[in-house]
């Protein structure tokens, strides 16, 4: 059945995946498929599209060459304010311990959260590739609508995806690596199947087209104009403070993720340093814990092994036949000093001189171990010689 489902998926991935707006990424395989969903709604199956596979995350971020990720929308609609607060907080989220990256980022960031103009529908693809030491390009359904100079910011995106803090351990796992389960090809097979049609692909164009104002500033970085120059429009200055509002929020919200960052590692290291103490302290317990156990324990050996020699017996008839000889014994007993199993280490020559060593253990009274001692059950070494 594996291998049926294998053969399957190869099939279905044998189509080109990397339907390219650039010819450098034609030939990119894909790497992995995931769907993304929260309150139990679909938005999107995300791809990750690399040159060869890699299961290893810092093999991807490594690997040289064209990078791809690519989104095919599959809720029914997905409004610019709810795309724009989703995608804003999982950068912020997930990058949260890089600063000073964010606050570099903070254009390409409300660049990227403002592409769409209308609502997102079902079939709508948005593709982002990355050139290495030349530009990402984003792409919304074939129209190029944004480009940086920043490859910081294609791994700003994909650290949403496969960093700390993904959208779940399920969607970082199938974004590393494509589910070739039966799951897995269903979900290969939808992906596939989302398209958008040239009527939407049209309509979709026509957002960003010379005359729209909404998005100029996502499709080209907008001129720097001084405020004191008169040919500044009443909407431009309306346009320009609604952009710095945006980055301020966004500079604001990046300088929150790291007093919270700084704060969370210091926290981290005072109850690491609070742990190691107690560690310490514990194992310095433990210790005179043994040595009082071991004091205890060699003094009661010492006591039984005197009442032993007392109670030992030599049988007449191994007086008579001059036997004589020396018998180790491993004793335990429990913390009431009663004799449990007796073993002999160590024999002499003559059956009676052992029984009579192992007689004169069970002869002795029992007494109990000293309180304090911690164990149920105990071995003594005791040596009886005739």
């Amino acid at each position: 059945m594996n291998k049926l489902l294998t053969t399957c998926l190869a099939l279905l991935l044998s189509i080109n995946f990397a339907h390219a707006q650039d010819s450098a990424f034609d030939n990119l395989t894909i790497n992995g498929l995931a769907s993304y969903s929260k309150l139990r709604k679909e938005y999107y199956i995300g791809a990750l599209y690399l040159k060869e596979k890699a299961t290893d995350i810092s093999t991807i971020i490594a690997m040289k060459g064209p990078k791809r990720l690519e989104m095919r929308i599959t809720v029914k609609k997905w409004s610019p304010r709810r795309f724009s607060k989703e995608w804003t907080g999982a950068i912020l989220l997930s990058n949260s311990n890089q600063p000073n990256t964010l606050e570099k980022l903070t254009s390409q960031i409300k660049a990227f959260t403002g592409i769409p103009h209308d609502n997102l529908i079902t079939g709508d693809r948005i593709t982002i590739d990355m050139t290495p030491n030349k530009h990402t390009t984003i792409y919304l359904n074939n129209k190029r609508v944004y480009r940086t100079a920043h490859n910081q910011f294609f791994y700003a995106l994909l650290n949403t995806w496969i960093g700390s803090k993904p959208p779940s351990s399920d969607f970082k796992k199938d974004i590393i690596s494509l589910p070739t389960d039966e799951a897995g090809i269903t979900l290969v097979t939808r992906f596939e199947g989302l398209n958008y049609s040239s009527k939407r692909k049209n309509k979709v164009a026509a957002w960003f087209s010379e005359g729209a104002t909404a998005t100029a500033v996502a499709i080209t970085p907008s001129p720097v104009i001084k405020p004191s120059e008169p040919s500044i429009s009443a909407s431009t200055k309306k346009e320009a403070a609604a952009k710095k509002a945006a980055e301020d929020k966004i500079k604001s919200a990046a300088l929150a993720a790291k007093i919270k960052a700084d704060k969370t590692a210091a926290n981290t290291l005072a109850i690491e340093k609070a742990a190691e103490k107690a560690k310490i302290a514990e194992a310095a317990r433990q210790i005179e814990v043994a040595a009082a156990n071991k004091i205890a324990l060699d003094s009661y050996q010492k006591s039984m092994q005197k009442e032993v020699t007392k109670k030992a017996e030599y049988p007449q008839k191994s007086q008579m036949r001059e036997e004589h000889g020396k018998i180790a014994l491993i004793v335990s007993t429990d913390r009431a000093g009663k004799v449990g199993s007796i073993i002999q280490k160590k024999s002499s020559n003559y059956s009676r001189l052992n029984n009579a060593a192992e007689k004169a253990v069970r002869d002795v009274n029992p007494k109990a171990i000293p309180d304090g001692v911690i164990g149920e059950k105990f071995t003594f070494s005791i040596t009886v010689s005739f």
